[in-house]
């Protein structure tokens, strides 16, 4: 089988390199290729691919992708966090090549899924379960930003480790500067007013901290009425929602009352069908997707599509195999 290997070497703070070890019986008996800078020093006698020199970090992955789907693999498979996950996703989707089934292997310190969804390096390639995967297509007024796999948080900051811990840092410093500056989340990210088709939805918010848009195919809110509207989501038509927040959600930050302290939050679900607008943001407010700030210029158009990508999946949530 032909086997493609991307990873990203910083993850995990070395984390990544034990899990190339783990990998290194299972590549065995395929024809396995990786790029150099993304895997092949940590991967001896699998064959180093060169990609063209690009300027930022995500161009480079961008990159890496095209080279690697060069060579038509049948499966490829990645050593990251979700970020790093959606980086290679997303250049995936954009370039142009048949998708090959995705095998995600926790190499970073963010690993919700549903990409990455194997905790260890697997002891075969062969038989593995796979399920398909949708994503929030996000979009601003330059057009496409990104495909969001589990999560877009509009907001000023996210979430990264300094020295082993976990900080709540400036987005804008990152994708502008690539500058890790901890800071605590502004109170109010402007007026947001929501579409839905067109169709203004009334907010009742005194104020909008953060607005968060998830998908919800890999989650159970069956009964659970405590999750407000989520828990009309399984087996309905719906495959994400947005949740607009009073108060930072994806945040660190210092807060003397923690959760001790009532949070209004307003929820919305909608379906692939569906193209939800959200307008209003201040300047300074970035699109967080899968973890990873990215610039954003004026409004924001969210789409769910289902089915882009096969992925392997976790032990106990098989729906078909390959």
């Amino acid at each position: 089988m032909r086997v493609a290997v991307l990873v990203n070497p910083s993850a995990g703070g070395g984390r990544a390199a034990a899990v190339c070890a783990g990998l290194m019986p299972a590549l065995a008996g395929h024809e396995a290729a990786t790029v150099r800078g993304f895997g092949a020093e940590l991967l001896p006698g699998v064959r180093a691919l060169e990609a063209p020199q690009a300027a930022g970090y995500v161009a480079r992955v961008q990159q890496a992708v095209r080279a690697l789907c060069a060579g038509a693999p049948e499966l490829l498979l990645l050593v990251g966090g979700d970020g790093f996950a959606a980086y290679a996703a997303d250049a995936l989707l954009g370039a142009g090549c048949p998708v090959p089934r995705l095998v995600g292997v926790a190499g970073g310190t963010a690993n919700v899924g549903p990409i990455i969804a194997l905790a260890e390096p697997p002891a075969s390639l062969e038989g593995l379960s796979y399920r398909p995967v949708g994503a929030l297509e996000v979009c601003d007024e330059d057009g496409h930003i990104a495909y969001a796999f589990n999560d877009v948080v509009l907001g000023d900051t996210y979430l990264t480790t300094v020295d082993g811990r976990t900080v709540t840092a400036s987005a804008e410093a990152l994708w502008r500067d690539g500058r890790t500056q901890p800071c605590a989340p502004m109170a109010d990210i402007g007026p947001v007013a929501v579409e839905i088709n067109g169709r203004r939805a009334r907010t009742r918010l005194p104020r909008v901290a953060q607005a968060v848009a998830s998908t919800l195919e890999r989650d159970r809110f069956y009964g659970r009425a405590v999750t407000g509207l989520l828990c009309f989501a399984p087996d309905s038509p719906y495959r994400a929602a947005l949740l607009l927040s009073e108060r930072a959600i994806v945040s660190l930050a210092d807060d003397p009352l923690g959760f001790e302290r009532p949070a209004l939050m307003e929820q919305l679900l909608f379906t692939g069908a569906d193209t939800v607008t959200l307008a209003g943001c201040e300047d300074g407010v970035s699109a967080v997707i899968d973890g990873n700030p990215y610039r954003r210029r004026g409004r924001v158009r969210l789409r769910y599509h289902e089915r882009l990508l096969l992925a392997a999946e976790r032990e106990g949530e098989t729906t078909w195999k390959c």
